[in-house]
C-alpha cells in the first residue's frame, strides 16, 4: 500500500491549522478573559491596638485578588442610584477619597489583599443611602461588595447615627 504524498501534505496542513486555531484561542482567552478577579468586602469594624485599647470604629473596604496575576486597584467608587435607574441609563456615582489607612493605587498579587479604612462618622459615604460600593482596577472594571455587606453597613450606620424619627421610618 503506497502512501500518496498529496494526502500526507493535506493531513499535515490540517494538523497545522488545528494547532494554529488552538494557539489563537488560548491567546485570546488569556488576554481577554483570564484577568485577575477581585472580591470586595465592606464592613464596619472596631480597630483595637493590643495594650492600648480601642482606636475607634472604621468603615473597612477590603479587596482580595483571587488571581491569576497581579492587579492594580485604582479607586473606590459607589452609587446611590437604584438598579432600575441604572438599567435605564443613569450611571451617576461617586468616588471615595482619602482613606485613613491604606493607599491607592495599590498593586496586589494573587492571594493578597488591600484594606482601606475610612472613619465611621455621620458625614461619610454611608450617609448617601448607598446601593453599591466597590473598587475599580486598572482595567477599569468595577468590583462590588455584596449586597448583604452593603445592607449590613448601612444598618450599622443608621443604628449609630440616625435620629429616632429616621429609625422609625426605616423600621
Amino acid at each position: 500500500m503506497a502512501v500518496d504524498l498529496g494526502e500526507v501534505a493535506i493531513y499535515i496542513s490540517a494538523l497545522s491549522l488545528v494547532v494554529a486555531a488552538v494557539a489563537l484561542g488560548w491567546n485570546i482567552y488569556r488576554d481577554v478573559v483570564l484577568k485577575a478577579q477581585l472580591k470586595v468586602a465592606l464592613d464596619v469594624v472596631e480597630v483595637v491596638t493590643p495594650g492600648l485599647g480601642s482606636d475607634g470604629t472604621f468603615v473597612s473596604l477590603t479587596g482580595t485578588n483571587f488571581g491569576p496575576g497581579d492587579l492594580i486597584v485604582e479607586k473606590v467608587w459607589g452609587t446611590s442610584v437604584p438598579w432600575a435607574k441604572r438599567v435605564a441609563g443613569d450611571r451617576s456615582g461617586f468616588i471615595v477619597m482619602n482613606p485613613v489607612h491604606g493607599d491607592l493605587p495599590a498593586r496586589i498579587s494573587a492571594g493578597e489583599s488591600v484594606t482601606l479604612l475610612y472613619p465611621h462618622q455621620e458625614e461619610s459615604f454611608l450617609s448617601k443611602r448607598l446601593k453599591r460600593i466597590g473598587l475599580v482596577d486598572s482595567y477599569h472594571r468595577k468590583h462590588s461588595a455584596s449586597r448583604r455587606d452593603v445592607k449590613s453597613a448601612m444598618k450599622r450606620y443608621r443604628d449609630d447615627f440616625a435620629s429616632s424619627d429616621d429609625q422609625e421610618a426605616h423600621a
